[in-house]
Parts: C-alpha cells; structure tokens; sequence
C-alpha cells in the first residue's frame, strides 16, 4: 500500500478543480481589497511546490496565474517576480486586484503595462490607488478603450480625482463592454457611478451590480437632474435585467430611507434562510446628501410588474419619516406581489404594510409566512402593532402561519416576551434558528413561557 496521503492519488480533473477554486479566492471570499484573510497566489505559489506532479500542473496551467495577479504581492523592488508571473500567465485572461503604490516605480511601470498592453485581456480589475498623481494622466484613457473581456470593474483613488481622463468627451469602455456584471469607480468628479454607466449599452439580461454605496456625496443635497438621471439608470438597467430574466425575480430587497436606496434580486427563494449576501441583480446608493423626496422617486423607477413571479420580499424602510412620502409608491409595489409567500420586514415595514393593507385588504393573497428583520431594537408599540398585523390577516381569512423571530436573539440581543402571541392559535414562532439549531414553539398549546426570551442565555 502507498504511504501517500489519498490527495496524492486525486485525478488530474479534480485537482485542477482545487487548484481553480484557490486561485479564485479573491473573487469568492473576500469582501474587498482591504481583506488580507485569504492571498490567492500564496496559496498557488506554496501549492506548486509541494510535489513534482502539483507543480506540473499548476507551471503548465497558465489560466491559474492569471487569476492571482495581487498588486500589493508584486510590489517587490527587483522586477524578476513580476516578469515571472507575466511569462507563467502566458496569453491567459487576467484577473487583477489589491493596491497599486504610485510612488513605487517599479510597480508602477508594470501596472501602467498591464493596462496598455494588455487591456483586451483583463477580465476582473479591482483595485486601489495610491499617490495616483504620480501616474501620467493618459495612464487611465485606456478605459476609455473596448472591454469585450471585462466582467468586473471596480477602482478606487486614495484621494478624489477631478479629471481622471485626459479626453473627456470619450465615453467609458467606448461604449462596449458586453459582458460587464460589476462596476464601482466612485472617486471621480462625476456625482456617481452611474453617470458612467449611462453611456453602457449592456447585454441583454445582464447581471449588473451596479454599487455607488458611500461615494454619492457632494458638499450640498444632490440637485434633481443627478437625481433623475440616477432614477433613468435605475430603470434602464432593471428593465434591461428583467427583459432576459421575467420569470427569475424570486426574491426582492427593497431598502430605503435617506441616505440609502438599495435594490437587490435572487433567482432563487428559500423561505427559512436570509437572503444570501450574493445577490443575481444589485442597484446600491448611499449619499449623506440624498434628500428625502429623492428616495421615493428611486423606488418608482421599479417596475412592479416585474416582481409577479416573486415568493420571498425583504424591505426596510430605516426611518420612520419616510414611510408617509413613500407610501403611494410602496403600496402599488405591495400591490403587485401577487405570489409573495413570505415577507421580511422591520417594524417601520410593519407600519409600512398596515398602511397599504388599509387601502387595499386584499394585498400579498398568498403571504403566510413573516420574517421579522431587525433594523434597530423594538419600541414599546411593537406588540401592539405586530398583533395588529396579525389579527388584520386572520380577518381578511389570510392567516400568518409562521413567523421568525430569531434576528432579536442574534441581531441585537434583545431579550424580549413574545408570550402575547399566544392568542394567535396554531401560530408557529421560530424562536432561534442557524446552521445546526431550529427552536420553535406552535402557539396556544399551553406553554406561552417558552416564548419568554427574557431569561435566555445569549
């Protein structure tokens, strides 16, 4: 028998397979380029010298070097590492990320080669630039190029930049960039994101992310033509998602409230598990100076013909002062949710939700199912207003069977008596819930101190 561990004795398939995935984890598990949990080509590296038939296949695979292109690895003051991984990647797609140092010569020279001599090739770019003064100003017209490979698009200056391009009238990507699903270049002159992106005809059903989170700011409110235009990408690029994807729009987040508007589609619906932090569409701004009446707008330029497919919707509404300017356009949304089996919403949702069921007793027919989602701890009204909610549905013969309570154990530690649901025969209320543990109680058999969390150990 071989002493070998059974590893050793993997097909080459699956060892690829590994070596693929290590390769890739910049782009699966870390959340940005600040994260120093996992380095991808360390990993490669320490990986091809653990036997002779390893480093075969990793040195004769020239698409795994090209996904570990680490800027802040490659910043060595001797230029052999990066010429090494230049020849081990070959003619291979290049997945390029972490942070690029201006005043470092040698680094520089080879970023600003990546860019113009091999633009077409670059398929992820996600990255952080500092002393970016120090670079020529025609270092970055080369965005201004076709992007036929371009997948993911996010760039970063230690400081703002107010002319990032030397020809300014040349539009992002020349305007082609047909497979492009992730774009965040938040520090220029322009408001946001998504100036840019206006001027991107993308392909039909593409998934888009399209983040301006926490770089929408000016030194005053943003003026109502940014908003609009803002509101004209929101619709467009939805529109043009959904056009591929009708039937796909199984989950849906609506978050609002100034200073953030969030909207957030899954294809998939699981109704006892939080909406996966992976989302199939995303659309996320986030300004200090968005005004109030901006947020409504956004939330129209959704189609709520669109979401007839969706089971499972989450919405927050973070502050309660919204909810009257937003109510017109939250409840035409309710409307349409015809298929909605489960909801996820906070207190002020709840609020949110009464009020649109007050108009129109009939809304979300099929919701039996309620996620209480925790934005901030509960006011002393929440009883009442969640009995409310609950009785209303029993009225209208559409009854809450389930509902999750478990974000006030974990989210903010609330010890709270939920014994008042007592009264809601058959009611089933899960208690706490993760990976290994579902506690539950079915209400009135009995045993309402079950649902007294006050002396629970946290």
């Amino acid at each position: 028998m071989s002493n070998l561990s059974p590893i050793y004795h993997l097909n080459l398939d699956i060892l690829w397979r590994v070596f693929s995935m290590n390769a890739g984890l910049y782009w699966t598990t870390r959340t940005n380029f600040m994260d120093k949990s996992q380095r991808a080509l360390s990993v490669l590296h320490r990986s091809s010298q653990v036997c002779r038939r390893w480093r075969q296949i990793i040195l004769g695979s020239p698409a795994l070097w090209g996904m570990v292109f680490e800027l802040d690895l490659l910043a060595q003051d001797d230029n052999r590492w990066r010429k090494l991984m230049m020849d081990r990647a070959k003619n291979s797609r290049l997945c390029i990320n972490g942070t690029i140092r201006g005043g470092h010569p040698g680094s520089r020279a080879f970023f600003v080669n990546l860019l113009h001599n091999h633009w077409p090739r670059i398929r992820r770019f996600d990255v952080f630039v500092e002393d970016h003064y120090l670079f020529e100003p025609e270092t970055w017209d080369v965005f201004q190029r076709p992007a036929l490979q371009l997948e993911i698009f996010k760039l970063y200056f230690e400081k703002e930049e107010s002319a990032i391009f030397s020809i300014s009238d040349h539009p992002i990507f020349s305007n082609n960039a047909p497979v492009l699903r992730e774009f965040m270049f938040p520090d220029t002159s322009s408001t946001t994101s998504l100036f840019f992106l206006k001027h991107i005809n993308p392909s039909p059903g593409a998934s888009l992310v399209l983040l301006t989170e926490e770089h929408v700011d000016t030194h005053g409110t943003l003026p109502d033509q940014v908003i609009d235009d803002l509101c004209t990408q929101i619709s467009r690029y939805t529109e043009n998602y959904f056009s591929r994807n009708y039937a796909l729009a199984r989950s849906i987040f609506v978050k609002i409230g100034p200073p953030t508007f969030s909207f957030k589609v899954r294809k998939t619906a699981d109704e006892l598990v939080p909406m996966p932090f992976q989302n199939d569409f995303r659309i996320g701004v986030f300004s200090n100076h968005l005004p109030q009446y901006a947020v409504p707008k956004m939330v129209a330029s959704l189609n709520p013909r669109r979401f007839t497919h969706t089971i499972r919707l989450e919405f927050i509404p973070y502050m309660i002062d919204i909810i009257e300017d937003v109510q017109p356009t939250l409840t035409s949304l309710l409307q349409a949710l015809d298929a909605v089996k489960v909801m996820m919403t906070s207190e002020n949702g709840i609020k949110a939700f009464l009020n649109a069921q007050s108009e129109h007793p009939d809304i979300l027919p099929l919701m039996d199912t309620f996620w209480l989602k925790y934005v901030e701890p509960t006011t002393d009204q929440f009883p009442k207003l969640l009995l409310d909610f609950l009785r209303g549905r029993l009225r209208a013969s559409k009854p809450i069977t389930t509902i999750n309570i478990s974000d006030s154990f974990y989210q903010f530690k609330e010890k709270l008596d939920w014994g008042y649901l007592e009264e809601i025969d058959g009611l089933r209320v899960i208690l706490r819930q993760d990976a290994k543990i579902v506690e539950e109680y079915v209400c009135g058999t009995g045993t309402p101190e079950i649902l007294d969390m006050r002396s629970r150990d946290l």
